[in-house]
């Protein structure tokens, strides 16, 4: 079985997470159902102490809600960060924390899958650009609180699509976006699925 932990939990979850180091945002699914969905999204501040103190917290708090026994996650979803960035210092800190929850999660032996920012958008609106007009942030706000998902914040909205978009590959749904499939116990950076 690809996700074996569904035979020992009565209700597992999956989650989804859109990285950065001013506010990640994190979603928790229950793949059942039952509205027990979790989600927050953590805003840091340059005030807020140096950036490795910054990757440190978000790190430690993203991967305790992880790891929690209360919610028992048995893979994972996040946006994966670009390649292309004119802020490539700020790119340098970004990959930092996602390599820190990625390693995390390889400790925990939970496997994750990642996407890229226009993979996630083409999964949340059907297409992976803006129409015109339509900034692609409020595109996907738009298209969560069209299932019932109501936020002001486009990271928690990122997060609750890597969530969903983590469902139907745990439910083999097609869904019709490239993700790569990272198992803990292999280690296969290039396999996709």
């Amino acid at each position: 079985m690809l996700y074996p932990a569904l035979e020992h939990n009565s209700k597992p979850y999956v989650a989804g997470l859109d990285i950065s180091l001013t506010s990640t945002g994190f979603y928790l699914k229950s793949i059942y159902g039952g509205g027990d969905d979790y989600f927050y999204h953590i805003a840091t501040q340059k005030k807020g102490g140096t950036d490795a103190e910054r990757v440190d917290f978000i790190t430690q708090t993203v991967l305790e809600d992880l790891t929690s026994p209360l919610y028992p996650v048995i893979a994972v979803c996040m946006e994966d960060y670009g390649q292309v960035n004119p802020r490539a210092g700020k790119l340098m800190v970004r990959a930092e924390i996602v390599g820190c929850i990625k390693q995390g999660l390889r400790y925990a032996g939970i496997p994750y899958y990642t996407v890229s920012p226009n993979g996630l958008k083409k999964f949340a609106t059907g297409f992976g650009g803006t129409r015109k007009g339509e900034k692609l942030k409020e595109a996907v706000m738009q298209a969560a609180a069209n299932i019932g998902f109501d936020t002001r914040v486009s990271d928690e909205a990122d997060a609750f699509w890597a969530a969903n978009l983590m469902e139907a590959i745990v439910k083999n749904v097609q869904h019709g976006v490239d993700v790569q499939r990272v198992n803990p116990a292999g280690f296969t950076f290039n396999k996709k699925y």
